[in-house]
C-alpha cells in the first residue's frame, strides 16, 4: 500500500447543470449492519462524475428461473468467472439522496434506483457509482466504480448491465500522532474520488486502526479528522493481496492540514464578489472602504503575493487592516502588482488567502515604500489571526451543516444535503472555502466557485 498527500491537478472536476429533485428506491436491507459506519454524500450536478468510459453491455440471454421477473434498471454482480454474487450493495447518482444501500439476490441481481437528476436534454441522467462487496470472507470479491444504467426498466435476461467484482482485501489504516501513539476516535473517510458520491466511514478504537471491508484494488482517497489534531488528507494505493498496514501521522493542533508538497499555483483570476457591485480584474481593488472616510490621507500601495518559492500567485484575496479595522482588499495579480489606496504614513498590516497556496501576514507595511510589499503564502488556511475572522474548522462546519475536505485544488465542501443551511444560503458542493467572518449574528462565508469569490450568509 502506498500513500501520498493530495497534490493539485490530478482530478479535473468539470462544471454541469444544476439537478433538482430528490429520488429513493427502497429495495430492500442489510441483513446486518456494515462494520463500517455508512455515511452518505450526494451530488447535484452533472459535471463532477467522469464520462462513461465502458461499452454497452450487450444482451444476455439467461435462464428465466435466474432472473427477476419484474422490470426494473437491473444490474447483476458476476466474478470473473461469469459467477453470480450475493452482495452488499451501495448505489447513487448525480440528484439522489440519500444513497441507497441493499443487496443483490442469490442471482446477483440488484435494481438501481430512478435517476434524480436530468441532463441539458431533459433526459434521465444513467450515471451511477456502484459499491458491491460479497459475503465470501474467505475469497472476498468487490466492485466500485461509475457505470451507466440501462435506459430505463428493462426484464433483466434482456438488457441488466452486468459489473465484475474483482479479488478485494480489508484495506487497513493505523493512525498515529507524531510521538507514534495511537489516536483513539479519529473519523475516517474513505471515497473514490476527493469528492464522491459514495463514502465509507469509520471511527478508530483504541488501537487508532480503521479498517474498512473487501475494498477492491484501486486508488483511493482518506481524510482524517481526530480532536487536538489538524486534518489530513491522502490517496492510498490499495492491492488485493496487500496485508500491509499503513500508518499514518496526524500533526497536533487544529485547522487544515496544508499537503507537503507544494501545489502548482492557479492561474484562474478570481474576479467578482457577491458582495460587490460588479466584476473586478486581478490586481484592482473590489471591496469599499470598512474604515472610516473621514479626510483621511490616501496613498496607492502596491502589493505582491507570492508562493513559498517566491512565484507570483494570481488570486490571492488580499486585506488591508490598520487599527482594527479594514480599510482596503483586492485580488492578487501574480507579478503584477494589485494597487490598493490605503492610509498614508500609518503602519498597515497586509493578510492574504488562497483557497490552494493558503495563507500569509505581513506586519508594518507602509505605503510609498519602494518596490512595493509582498505576502507570502505557505500557511495553513484558517491559520492567520485576521481580526474578524472564524478559525475553527469546527464552527464553519457547524454552521454549513456540511464537511470540508482537502481535494488538491482546495479546502472543498463535500456534502450538499439539500434540506441544509449551507444548501438554503446558496452554497454548492464543490465550493472552495477561502475564509469565514463575523458578522452580527450570521457568519459570512467566502468561498470560491468557478473562478469567482463568492459570499453567503449563515446563522451562527
Amino acid at each position: 500500500m502506498r500513500a501520498k498527500d493530495v497534490r493539485r491537478g490530478q482530478k479535473w472536476w468539470a462544471g454541469g447543470v444544476s439537478a433538482v429533485g430528490l429520488a429513493a428506491l427502497a429495495i430492500g436491507v442489510l441483513g446486518k449492519a456494515d462494520e463500517e459506519q455508512i455515511k452518505h454524500s450526494v451530488e447535484s450536478e452533472q459535471g463532477v462524475l467522469a464520462p462513461y468510459q465502458g461499452e454497452e453491455e450487450p444482451l444476455r440471454a439467461l435462464a428465466v428461473d435466474d432472473a427477476p421477473p419484474s422490470q426494473a434498471r437491473w444490474v447483476q454482480v458476476l466474478d470473473e468467472q461469469e459467477r453470480a454474487l450475493a452482495s452488499r450493495v451501495m448505489v447513487s447518482a448525480p440528484g439522489l439522496w440519500p444513497p441507497v444501500v441493499t443487496r443483490s439476490d442469490e442471482a446477483g441481481y440488484v435494481a438501481l434506483p430512478e435517476p434524480g437528476a436530468r441532463g441539458p436534454g431533459k433526459e434521465p441522467m444513467r450515471f451511477y457509482e456502484f459499491l458491491a462487496r460479497s459475503d465470501d470472507a474467505e475469497e472476498p470479491r468487490a466492485f466500485w466504480g461509475v457505470i451507466q444504467g440501462p435506459g430505463g426498466p428493462v426484464f433483466a435476461e434482456e438488457g441488466a448491465r452486468v459489473v465484475r467484482a474483482a479479488p478485494a482485501a480489508d484495506l487497513r489504516l493505523g493512525i498515529v500522532d507524531p510521538e507514534g501513539a495511537p489516536v483513539e476516535g479519529a473519523f475516517v473517510r474513505l471515497s473514490r474520488e476527493s469528492l464522491a458520491l459514495l463514502h465509507l466511514h469509520v471511527t478508530t478504537r483504541a488501537d487508532g486502526i480503521a479498517a474498512f471491508r473487501h475494498v477492491p484494488p484501486g486508488t483511493y482517497y482518506v481524510t482524517i479528522d481526530a480532536d487536538g489534531h489538524s486534518r489530513r488528507t491522502l490517496q492510498v494505493q490499495h492491492e488485493a493481496d496487500d496485508a500491509f498496514m499503513l500508518n499514518v501521522e496526524l500533526l497536533k493542533g487544529g485547522g487544515l492540514r496544508m499537503p507537503e508538497a507544494w501545489r502548482a499555483p492557479v492561474v484562474q483570476v478570481l474576479g467578482q464578489s457577491s458582495s460587490a457591485s460588479g466584476e473586478a480584474a486581478a490586481g484592482e481593488s473590489m471591496v469599499e472602504n470598512d474604515a472610516s472616510e473621514d479626510e483621511v490621507a490616501r496613498e496607492a500601495l502596491e502589493i505582491y503575493v507570492a508562493d513559498p518559492q517566491g512565484a507570483g500567485v494570481t488570486g490571492a484575496w488580499v486585506e488591508v487592516w490598520h487599527s482594527a479595522a479594514r480599510v482596503a482588499a483586492g485580488v492578487s495579480a501574480g507579478s503584477r502588482a494589485l494597487r490598493l489606496q490605503v492610509p498614508a504614513d500609518v503602519p498597515l498590516t497586509l493578510y492574504a488567502t488562497h483557497p490552494g497556496w493558503g495563507e500569509g501576514q505581513l506586519n508594518g507595511v507602509e505605503a510609498g515604500g519602494r518596490g512595493g510589499a509582498t505576502v507570502r503564502l505557505g500557511r495553513p488556511i484558517l491559520s492567520v489571526p485576521v481580526p474578524d475572522r472564524v478559525r475553527s474548522m469546527s464552527a464553519i462546519e457547524a454552521a454549513l451543516g456540511q464537511r470540508i475536505v482537502d481535494t488538491g485544488s482546495g479546502h472543498q465542501i463535500d456534502v450538499v444535503d439539500p434540506q441544509s443551511a449551507a444548501a438554503r444560503a446558496g452554497v454548492e458542493r464543490g465550493d472552495a472555502l477561502v475564509f469565514a467572518r463575523r458578522s452580527g449574528e450570521t457568519m459570512r462565508v467566502t468561498v470560491s466557485r468557478g473562478g469567482s469569490f463568492v459570499e453567503v450568509a449563515l446563522p451562527r
